[in-house]
Parts: C-alpha cells; structure tokens; sequence
C-alpha cells in the first residue's frame, strides 16, 4: 500500500486520502493499521510506531525523530474535506461515481471543490499527488486535470498509466516496465512465479480471464464496458 511505505520512508510527512464516498475509508485506515503493526512490516521499517488512529486519521512517528515530531493520515471526501488539514501527499482515489458522471452539476461541484479546497491544502515546499479513478466520463476529474496540463505552458505535471482490462503491445509495455522496476517483482519473474503482460490479454490474467472479459463485453453496453473495463469513457 502506498501510504505504508511512504510512512516507513518519509515519517513526518502528511497524507491525505481523499474519496468520493467515506464509507469504505475506516475499512481502509483498519486494514492499514494492521499492516503497520505486522511482522512483516516491522522487519522492513521496524521505526516506524503508530501513536493513535481513529475511523479516519492515523498520527505515527519514526523512533529516529525527535518526540514530538509525528506525520499524519488523514481521509475525507471531496465534498465534506475537514477544515485545517494539509498534506504532502495527496492520494485522490474513485472521486466520482457512475451516477455523478451522468450529472453536470455535480461534476463541476467536485471539480470546483477539489480545487478551491482539496489542492489549496498541499503543502508549497515538497507535495505530490496520485489520482486512482475508473473513467466514467471525458470531463470527470482525471479528464480535467488532464486538460489543465495541455493548457499550461509549463510540461505537463501527469505521468499516467492506463490499465485497460484488454492491452495493447504499448500498455502491455509500459506496464511491464514499470513492474520491473520494483526489485520484489524482478526476483518473482527470475523463478517464474509471475509473468509479463501480454499484448492482448488481460491486464490481471490470475484474476481475470480472456472468457470473463468477453462474457462482461457481451452482457453490458457498449459505453458501460468501455469506461468500466477500458479506460475509454464515452463523451
């Protein structure tokens, strides 16, 4: 999980997990906090203590630093973001759902409240973000972050990595190159306990197979498996 290793690397840094919908984020802080405190995690970054945690936040602090100094994880929605909060990392996960892609109004409500109250709360002297998103419409937020880049005359500040169910030979590549950077990952494909990803298959084959994805194909329309499974929403 990303926020476990960026406390294990970075423990005084503050994190924001930012959702469309809270109901799933105390089952996330839960499953966290037991990662936290596994053996496994402890073997790989045994400084790292969690000082408190709730449904929504975790304070830690690395036994290296000073007492007193701590980071922070904190979850909120887009539309209800708690007040005084800020972050260097901002992890922005399913910002939007399929009902709200199909409604004006409340796509640029959590546009506008994203930028006006979301981004406004990185901090200036080192942040970074990381968007998670199904793409549900051309002008959901990915879309629109997208196009404030091309806009901008400064290079565009995305690295995006598009995992359609079915790949094409440059996705494929493109993700195989950026598995293979990850040392865990080279040492299971020099034993053949995983595989690279093929042009044509399917972007997760131990989880789903061609059949699957063409049954999905064949039962859902055309513009829900499009955005749902590929990646490509309809206008």
């Amino acid at each position: 999980m990303t926020p476990a290793w960026f406390f294990g690397r970075h423990p005084l840094m503050k994190i924001i997990l930012l959702t469309g919908n809270l109901l799933l984020t105390a089952q996330f802080v839960e499953q966290l906090v037991a990662l936290l405190q596994s053996d496994e995690y402890r073997e790989v970054f045994p400084d790292v203590e969690i000082l408190d945690a709730s449904t929504n936040r975790i304070n830690f602090r690395s036994r290296q630093e000073p007492r007193g100094e701590r980071g922070r994880l904190t979850t909120m929605s887009v539309l209800r973001a708690a007040q005084g909060v800020g972050a260097n990392l901002l992890l922005s996960d399913d910002l939007i759902s399929e009902q709200e892609a199909n409604s004006k109004e409340q796509k640029d409500k959590i546009w506008e409240r994203y930028q006006s109250g979301i981004v406004t709360r990185l901090a200036p002297d080192w942040n970074r973000q990381v968007v998670v998103a199904t793409r549900w419409a051309r002008d959901d937020p990915l879309g629109r972050m997208r196009a404030q880049g091309f806009e901008s005359e400064s290079p565009d500040p995305w690295e995006v990595l598009k995992v359609p169910a079915i790949l094409t030979r440059d996705q494929a590549d493109d993700l195989n190159a950026v598995a293979q950077k990850d040392p865990i990952f080279r040492a299971e494909l020099d034993v053949d306990r995983v595989q690279l990803l093929q042009a044509g298959g399917t972007c997760a084959p131990e989880r789903m197979s061609q059949a699957f994805i063409d049954r999905q194909r064949d039962s859902l329309p055309a513009e829900q498996f499009s955005a749902l499974y590929m990646q490509a929403p309809s206008p």
